[in-house]
């Protein structure tokens, strides 16, 4: 994680790539879903996809209805897909599942209230919307271990 903020921040995106990586941080281990297979690729698919989330956040112009409304497809598939049971991040106590996706769906319902309210600094709303919403979409990369 310091080698992505200190890239980033030579490049003048520091306090977007903390947010990114803030809101990473508070659902990602919870939802679990896509995992690479070394700390080297997963350190460049983690500085990508942050590359990405600033690139969508700076061009895209979410008001008030669209950031709710994405937020509630983001905190709806995290309730319903959460956590990916996976054979890299196998859990199989139904305690733990439970715990997790209840974190999971209270984080980014914080998060998502966060972004509402943050609207008129329309770059810091856009980055927790979208980085939620990219994590959505790497949960559904994997659900082998789910229906076995």
């Amino acid at each position: 994680m310091i080698i992505i903020i200190t890239v980033f921040s030579i490049l003048g995106y520091m306090k977007e790539v903390i947010l990114i990586m803030f809101t990473l941080a508070c659902v990602r281990p919870f939802t679990e879903g896509y995992h690479e297979y070394s700390h080297k690729r997963c350190l460049i698919a983690t500085m990508t996809l942050a590359y990405f989330i600033i690139l969508i956040s700076k061009n895209s112009n979410l008001n008030n209805i669209s950031t709710i409304l994405l937020n509630i497809v983001n905190i709806f598939s995290i309730y319903h897909q959460s956590p990916i049971i996976n054979t890299y991040m196998n859990i199989t106590k139904e305690s733990l599942i439970r715990r997790n996706k209840t974190i999971a769906v209270l984080n980014s319902i914080i998060l998502s209230i966060i972004s509402v309210i943050l609207i008129k600094y329309e770059i810091y709303s856009n980055i927790i919307t979208w980085t939620l919403t990219m994590n959505v979409c790497l949960m559904f990369n994997l659900r082998e271990s789910k229906e076995e």
